[in-house]
């Protein structure tokens, strides 16, 4: 399974996520006219770990970055906030199995607070560091 497959399979197996987001955990953009509050997710910077001889060792360091949005209607700046709060609960230093990928280590590098004037929604946007195997 890709790493982004897995991160979406363990984030709708988190009951604490689900049940303030339903089913509303979406790949790189919400989609048009959200429903809030929701996740979006994306994995980038992918780069296999290899050895000085050029052998790749099959572990892959990715960048995750996960945004819990809220409206005002859904409690705003505050949703959004407690939302991450779950996130961070559910992958704060994870290891072993992600949705069926192996994880090796999960770090969260950084955290932002947002306003997105062009989708009048708050962001709470989180960064992690992944090692995986492959």
């Amino acid at each position: 399974m890709s790493l982004a497959g897995g991160l979406y399979t363990y984030l709708k197996a988190q009951t604490a996520i689900t049940d303030v987001v339903g089913s509303r955990i979406h790949p790189l953009v919400l989609p048009q006219s959200p429903t809030y509050p929701a996740i979006t997710y994306s994995i980038d910077g992918l780069s296999q770990r290899t050895t000085l001889d050029g052998v790749q060792q099959g572990i892959v360091r990715a960048d995750i970055q996960i945004d819990a949005w809220a409206d005002e209607g859904t409690g705003g700046h505050k949703q959004a906030h407690d939302l991450a709060v779950l996130i961070l609960a559910a992958l704060k230093n994870l290891k072993g199995s992600m949705g069926g990928v192996t994880v090796q280590s999960l770090t969260r590098d950084n955290q932002d607070d947002f306003y997105e004037n062009t989708v009048d929604a708050y962001r709470n946007s989180i960064s992690f560091t992944c090692w995986h195997t492959e």
